[in-house]
């Protein structure tokens, strides 16, 4: 089972699209959506397992980590990781008019009651600082997972781009593909 995670923003598409690109069935964001409060590490399980799949790759698996990693003896963790303050910008971009990481009544960003309940919320003024915030912490809780888990481990985006990084990456999931330059051209989104 693989699951892949990363603050959004970060390559977690271009990750699902890599490990589909060498036949294996790891979606990105399967839904229904994971709440940031409330996921359940079995309900994901089950539901990946009934529907046959190789793994699922979303930001949300953060909080689910440690009790996966109890369920299920054959896990690997890819952490995918991007500088903080390109992905804070990408986020602005990504959610203009949106703000999921703030409790807010809907006037000055819409309510998005899909999405808004993924992420954690922050009591503070400014929606970029809540994301950096948020970010912040998702880098910090990655590190202390890699630190105690053999099976989680970081990557950075850039990993994506090249040969030696997607080799890295496919060497950590015990996946034995030769990696050629067709294997790169995914490329991470980096917007």
């Amino acid at each position: 089972m693989i699951i892949g995670l990363g603050t959004g923003r970060c390559g977690t598409l271009s990750l699902s699209r890599l490990l589909q690109k060498v036949g294996l069935q790891v979606p990105h964001e399967l839904s229904p959506v994971v709440s940031w409060e409330d996921g359940s590490a079995r309900n994901r399980l089950d539901l990946l397992n009934n529907l046959k799949l190789d793994g699922d790759i979303a930001f949300w698996y953060l909080n689910l980590v440690e009790e996966m990693n109890e369920m299920c003896d054959k896990i690997r963790f890819v952490c995918m990781q991007r500088d903080i303050n390109e992905t804070v910008h990408s986020y602005m971009k990504w959610t203009a008019g949106r703000n999921h990481w703030m409790n807010h009544l809907g006037y000055k960003w819409h309510k998005d009651y899909t999405w808004d309940q993924c992420y954690p919320k922050y009591n503070i003024d400014s929606k970029s600082e809540a994301c950096r915030l948020y970010c912040e912490e998702y880098h910090s809780r990655s590190m202390g997972l890699q630190e105690d888990m053999e099976n989680f481990k970081i990557f950075d985006v850039n990993d994506l781009n090249s040969k030696s990084g997607v080799k890295s990456i496919f060497d950590f999931l015990n996946i034995d593909v030769k990696v050629s330059e067709d294997s790169v051209d995914i490329c991470c989104h980096q917007s």
